[in-house]
């Protein structure tokens, strides 16, 4: 395991350079070009100064190098802008400018913070010089390549604790936190100031670290703690609670330094999750360690693309059995509870290609109809996943010293009750529906920036693809375009026809009888003000009529073919304004070609159905023959 731990830490070793203002990029995929992103998140930064630790801590690095890297580290990171004290969730490390969007992400926020704390104690125990079990365990010859404690090493390890403590405290989670439903959002969209609509509500999640942090700081109460869901499921008349997606990464991510008490909920639900992995994975005959991770499947830029998998019986997310993934730091992230598992699990993908430059690569995906030989190895290598492989090691190896860090801090002692709740005795076990909580998604694999279009040129034809694995709209600078089911066209559109074509809104204004489209229409009202905004995930089109706003959101579910196309209508003026809406769609329901060759014949086959109890119109095509 130490040298799989070097390898990994090489990945840190050789990316936190100069040219990235010492910060972590965000992947390195072998068959792409470049093969680095210039980008990176909160959580890649906090894993990456642990791993700059743990460098240490397995006799990797010395400690002059290690201190000297932190420090380079701590000053970029320490005049990074931000936001009420957090990290924004994407900076671009060249220029060290956040990433539009402008987004604070709570889970990311969390981790940052937990790990600031595990470096604050690391740093301490240097300034202190303590004879701590890593230095004992030295040899002499390694002992005498550590740097001694000068009172300049002195200033720099004390500049870097007061860094670190600036940064925990200037962190303001109140501001994340609804205090309504006692619950944590998903996060704060800076551009639109609010917080999103969307809340992590269960215990077993890796926001948890979040909800212990923030209260250990006293921004938010413990009753937030009791507020979080414990619904529990069973297999094989054990229980354990419940996640949202059922990966490895929500349940044992937080284990990483957040220590874990016998006979606790938390603990027995992250035995259960195992036990589950190692159950589905044998059922499915592949190897375990089923979580979020990238898989094999590429967008136009040869990006590999990056979603949850988990375990059917664990998560309450549709869908989890329809694809099989696997990934190397899901089963890692358990080394310290069953290492001889681990170990034969990293032998059995090692076997089948996956260990290489920087240790295990991201995953193997075994989903029928995007492998070769019945798997491929998706040869990529994660920051933050390669930081939670090599903390993972530090552990095993070293007596849990990360978690032993991070409780070391008096205000994480204080809370530590918290996390030696028991298990119920007596519980309704359930796997009841609930709302989905739109988690913020690595939007690793795909260049996330937005193009912003305030005036149509007609001799530029400016558009935007949008898309998961089967449904795709593509959108003009107009708002013109289509949407697609597999080869399906779902409404008709011809790049050629004179005609506007698409999904579109005519809104009329009853008082002064103007008429316009929530896109832009040549043909009616030309906007007094006209935005579109692409971005990988969305469309949005703003325009402003005299003084009515009109905002168009347009996007696809990320695993399902479901298209969301949200209409909001802002009256600016001081006169109350009746407006009437109609929507236009007309349903072709069949490939392209088919309604080019004869648009008449093939409406023939296009019935249409109103279900009045739901406000419903249901659109079939029937066969032709």
């Amino acid at each position: 395991m130490e040298e799989v731990a070097y390898r990994t830490w090489l990945y840190f070793k050789e990316n936190l350079t100069q040219k990235s203002n010492f910060l972590p990029p965000d992947n390195y995929q072998e068959d792409r070009k470049p093969k680095v992103v210039m980008r990176t998140s909160s959580t890649n930064i906090g894993l990456a100064l642990l791993a700059v630790m743990a460098s240490y801590d397995l006799k990797f690095e010395n400690l002059e190098d290690t201190l000297n890297l932190l420090y380079k580290m701590l000053e970029t990171i320490s005049g990074l802008t931000k936001w009420n004290g957090h990290l924004y969730n994407w900076y671009n490390i060249e220029t060290l400018e956040p990433l539009i969007p402008k987004y604070v992400s709570s889970v990311d926020s969390g981790n940052f913070v937990g790990y600031l704390y595990v470096l604050k104690q690391f740093l301490i125990e240097k300034r202190e010089n303590k004879n701590d079990e890593i230095y004992q365990n030295l040899s002499s010859e390694e002992k005498k390549q550590n740097v001694q404690i000068t009172p300049d090493v002195l200033n720099k390890i004390d500049f870097m604790i007061n860094v670190t403590d600036s940064l925990i405290n200037n962190t303001d989670f109140s501001k994340l936190h609804d205090s309504e439903n006692r619950l944590f959002s998903i996060g704060f969209n800076v551009e639109e100031n609010k917080l999103t609509d969307s809340y992590y509500d269960l215990l077993a999640s890796e926001a948890r670290q979040t909800s212990l942090v923030a209260i250990a700081k006293k921004d938010i109460t413990e009753k937030h703690w009791y507020n979080l869901s414990r619904t529990l499921t069973t297999l094989n008349n054990y229980k354990g609670l419940i996640s949202w997606s059922g990966t490895s990464f929500e349940y044992l991510m937080p284990t990483i330094n957040i220590e874990q008490y016998p006979g606790s909920i938390l603990d027995e639900s992250c035995k259960f999750m195992i036990m589950s992995q190692l159950e589905y994975a044998k059922k499915l005959g592949i190897p375990w360690g089923i979580s979020e991770a990238a898989f094999n499947l590429k967008d136009l830029n040869n990006n590999y693309q990056y979603k949850a998998f988990g375990i059917p019986w664990l998560g309450l997310k549709r869908g989890l059995s329809d694809e099989i993934v696997t990934s190397s730091y899901g089963s890692i992230l358990a080394i310290e509870e069953e290492p001889k598992l681990v170990i034969e699990n990293l032998k059995n993908l090692s076997e089948k290609g996956m260990y290489n430059k920087y240790g295990f690569y991201e995953s193997i995906d075994f989903t029928p109809g995007r492998t070769k030989n019945g798997y491929m190895p998706v040869k990529t290598y994660m920051a933050h996943h390669q930081g939670l492989i090599l903390l993972s090691i530090d552990n095993l190896l070293n007596n849990g010293v990360i978690k032993k860090r991070f409780k070391q801090n008096p205000e994480i002692e204080a809370v530590d009750i918290l996390l030696q709740e028991k298990m119920p005795e007596n519980m309704i076990t359930t796997k009841e529906e609930k709302e989905k909580i739109e988690k913020i998604k690595y939007v690793d694999y795909e260049d996330y920036t937005q193009r912003k279009y305030s005036k149509i040129n007609e001799n530029l034809n400016v558009s935007n693809v949008i898309a998961n694995d089967n449904y795709t709209i593509v959108l003009d600078q107009y708002g013109n375009g289509y949407s697609k089911y597999g080869d399906l066209q779902v409404n008709r559109y011809k790049e050629t026809d004179e005609a506007e074509q698409g999904i579109k809104f005519y809104i009329k204004n009853i008082r002064n009888k103007n008429i316009w489209t929530n896109t832009y229409s040549k043909n009616l009202r030309i906007p007094d003000k006209y935005d579109i905004i692409f971005s990988p995930e969305a469309n949005k089109i703003v325009r402003n009529d005299e003084n009515i706003r009109t905002v168009t959101k347009i996007i696809v579910d990320t695993d399902d073919p479901v298209e969301i196309r949200r209409l909001e209508l802002k009256n600016n003026g001081v006169s109350e304004e009746v407006l009437e809406i109609t929507a236009l769609l007309e349903p072709v329901l069949s490939n392209a070609m088919q309604d080019f060759a004869h648009k008449a014949f093939n409406n023939l086959f296009v019935s249409f159905e109103y279900i009045d109890s739901i406000n419903t119109i249901v659109v079939k095509r029937k066969s032709t023959h």
